[in-house]
């Protein structure tokens, strides 16, 4: 899985000096005005930045992290995929768009937010049961 540290590659212990100057010469090669015109790319590096440069922001974070690091062992539950195209899912208001979960039916434990931090793909527990759902983002 991607991280907002692999985004700026900079290992997670970086302090702020680190990020900032990993942070301005990411932007010199992503940049829309550079000719890349990758604006996923862009927006996912603002986002990064906006994250870690807040040392609030980048604790939550970090600790989201370490709740990945253990859903994704594989060994611990059955995983479902979906794949998520963000481009079309971008104006829901809700979460109606993910699945249920196949074995009970109830639902995964995502909030919004998580949505946002997902780069690659990130895995979700179910509420009731020990299915996880692995969202793998497209688009």
């Amino acid at each position: 899985m991607k991280t907002f540290y692999d985004l700026l590659n900079i290992p997670q212990e970086a302090i702020f000096q680190e990020i900032k100057q990993a942070y301005f010469d990411t932007l010199r090669i992503v940049h829309p005005d550079k000719g890349a015109a990758d604006f996923e790319a862009f927006g996912q590096i603002q986002k990064a930045y906006e994250t870690l440069r807040d040392s609030e922001k980048r604790k939550k974070y970090d600790l989201w992290l370490k709740e990945q690091k253990l859903r994704e062992d594989e060994s611990f539950g059955i995983i479902d995929i979906f794949e998520w195209d963000n481009c079309k899912e971008k104006s829901c208001e809700d979460l109606d768009f993910l699945p249920g979960c196949r074995c009970c039916g109830d639902f995964y434990l995502i909030e919004k937010e998580d949505l946002d931090k997902i780069i690659d793909f990130a895995v979700f527990d179910c509420s009731s049961c020990s299915v996880k759902l692995k969202v793998i983002k497209s688009g």
